[in-house]
């Protein structure tokens, strides 16, 4: 099941959610929309703003050590794939039908966390891998050491005791139950960590690129088979479903197997600090030396004049 361990692909989720035929689809599974998650059916998670192009462009340019960037999206190619700039890069299709081998019954999902869960079904993935959302850009040149160092995961996060994540969690139940539902994944992150065996302290990941275990993944959910029937079980995003990430990265700190990121080396992103910060301001920010990875959120939502902007910084990152 397994390539070479020197070996590091990258998987990267993306879905077309301005595609009508996709619009359909999702629209026949929204009769009740209470019964998922707050945000997690919203337009804005399927909607791209061509964040992809930048994604790949990025990791031709600043991570030529990657042997091969897996596409998984629901019968959709993007565009840029026809774009010359990325010749050399070896990229692949993986459809959903193709991700979900075995376990066809489950289609369509439309669930991020149902679908990074099946990863470990993706043929000839390597055994470590990074996992991509199409909204994070390498900004800087990085190094395989950056995420995974020897037999340790390199990973932006912080910690948080199971205590207060409990007694934050009552605290919205109490006096603003309509947070109660949210899809912030502190919850399933937590949820996570619990199934791993911890009880006292969890690591929450930043919206980064993830160092990822194949067979770490596939040995969980074989033998939490209650966790990954939860994980298939809903089409989009539910707040009792823990994220396969987060279980991962909070193994590797129970084996004293994580080490913290940079923190100088994520530069965070979204609609509100975009609107705020002046040009030059974002431009200065991308290039400090030490910044390396980006995380762009809400890029649909700008103004036309800073979405402009934006799209001027990104081509200046990936020019080759």
């Amino acid at each position: 099941m397994c390539a070479e361990n020197s070996e590091i692909d990258i998987v990267v989720t993306w879905v077309d959610g301005n595609d009508i035929n996709h619009r359909k689809k999702k629209e026949k599974y929204l009769i009740d929309k209470n019964k998922f998650v707050k945000g997690g059916v919203t337009d804005n998670r399927f909607i791209q703003s061509d964040e992809i192009m930048y994604c790949l462009l990025s990791i031709r340019k600043f991570a030529p050590w990657v042997r091969r960037v897996f596409i998984v999206t629901d019968n959709q190619r993007p565009k840029i794939l026809d774009d010359k700039r990325l010749f050399g890069l070896d990229l692949r299709m993986v459809d959903h039908k193709e991700l979900f081998s075995g376990y066809e019954e489950y289609l369509p999902s439309f669930n991020s966390r149902t679908i990074q869960s099946m990863f470990w079904n993706i043929k000839d993935l390597s055994e470590k891998y990074l996992y991509f959302n199409d909204d994070f850009i390498l900004s800087g040149e990085v190094r395989k050491e950056d995420f995974f160092d020897g037999g340790k995961i390199v990973v932006n996060g912080t910690f948080k005791s199971h205590f207060k994540h409990k007694l934050s969690e009552f605290k919205k139940f109490m006096f603003n139950p309509s947070e109660n539902n949210s899809t912030k994944n502190k919850n399933s992150i937590y949820l996570a960590s619990k199934s791993i065996g911890l009880k006292k302290k969890f690591f929450i990941h930043h919206h980064v690129p993830y160092p990822m275990s194949k067979t770490f993944l596939y040995s969980y959910l074989n033998d939490n088979i209650n966790i990954f029937e939860n994980l298939l079980r809903y089409k989009f995003r539910h707040s009792s479903q823990p994220l396969v990430s987060a279980a991962y990265h909070n193994y590797m700190f129970k084996e004293g197997k994580l080490l913290l990121g940079d923190k100088n080396r994520l530069f965070y992103l979204n609609k509100n600090k975009i609107e705020e910060l002046t040009f030059e301001e974002i431009y200065d920010t991308i290039f400090k030396p030490d910044t390396k990875l980006l995380c762009i959120q809400d890029m649909e939502s700008l103004s036309d004049n800073k979405f402009l902007e934006l799209k001027t910084v990104l081509e200046e990152i990936c020019k080759f």
